[in-house]
């Protein structure tokens, strides 16, 4: 069972939340809390106007981090992530001044539009959780979660993210349009942060900082293992494909189907969370610069085309 301190702080409940008022986005909620149980990066493509940034936004209500944004420009240096190194005249020395990197949220609004020398200033930090700065190592909060919006690469203005980039993102998702019944509310909403702030906290750091052992507790069967891995060797072998998926790639689809379990209070991972977790793990991996909504459509065929056992 879930370690739940309280009804209103369980992560059953910010699902059941998310399922009411997060209406068309459902899914893509239900993946990003289990990425963030893993300490996993979340990258969101679509559209400029869909709400990704709005989304993001709510996520971080709802799950209580402290929460950093930062926009993206053409002309953006590393140092407006990292923080600059600034002469201290009173001192007679050089201090560095944390940048916005040091929160366990980190909101990157429109990654792609940053120069690529500013896209590099994120790697280290995404894969080993600290940052390196005149010689000296600066470890980050934990957890340290960057979830990035991108728009799609065909855009005016925009540099692709290099496949090493790429590939330490957890999942990705794309919020589309919603419906006409959806929309309709949403385009009626007057004061969207005032509504993103009337969002309750239903989440609180230590479930983050206990996620891991809980999410490593879930029992994945060896015949499981053995569908990830034909999977990942199918995926790899499909023509269309734009990059090859990494053993990190397969990490974290276990990862993530283990949170996923967790989430829905089971004790094992079964087939359906593995089938769930695919597309989100593996779509812009498959998808590299043609976009996620390509890498969907290839994760969905691979789906079909391999069996369970």
């Amino acid at each position: 069972m879930l370690p739940t301190p309280g009804p209103e702080k369980s992560l059953a409940d910010f699902h059941n939340f998310t399922t009411q008022k997060l209406k068309g986005r459902t899914k893509q909620a239900r993946v990003a809390l289990a990425a963030m149980l893993t300490g996993g990066h979340i990258l969101i493509e679509d559209i400029p106007g869909v709400g990704k940034t709005t989304f993001a936004l709510m996520l971080a209500r709802l799950s209580g981090l402290s929460l950093k944004r930062i926009q993206c420009t053409n002309d953006m240096l590393p140092s407006d992530i990292l923080g600059p190194t600034i002469w201290h005249p009173g001192q007679l020395e050089f201090i560095f001044k944390p940048g916005p990197i040091f929160s366990p949220l980190l909101l990157v609004d429109e990654l792609n539009r940053a120069p690529s020398k500013t896209q590099s200033g994120l790697l280290q930090a995404m894969e080993e959780r600290k940052i390196s700065i005149d010689g000296n190592d600066l470890p980050l909060p934990i957890p340290f979660i960057v979830m990035a919006t991108q728009n799609p690469n065909d855009g005016v203005g925009n540099n692709p993210l290099p496949e090493s980039q790429i590939d330490r993102f957890s999942i990705s998702f794309r919020l589309d349009i919603p419906t006409p019944e959806i929309e309709v509310e949403m385009i009626q909403q007057t004061d969207i942060l005032q509504t993103v702030q009337s969002m309750p906290q239903l989440l609180e750091l230590h479930h983050f900082n206990s996620a891991k052992e809980l999410v490593n507790n879930i029992f994945i069967h060896p015949d499981l293992l053995q569908y990830v891995m034909r999977l990942l060797e199918t995926a790899r072998r499909w023509p269309q494909r734009s990059m090859l998926l990494s053993t990190r790639a397969g990490r974290d689809l276990v990862l993530i189907s283990r949170a996923l379990a967790l989430i829905d209070q089971e004790k094992m991972v079964l087939p359906g969370h593995i089938q769930e977790a695919f597309p989100y793990v593996c779509a812009h991996r498959l998808g590299g610069d043609k976009g996620v909504e390509f890498g969907q459509k290839m994760a969905a065929q691979i789906l079909e085309q391999v069996a369970v056992s």
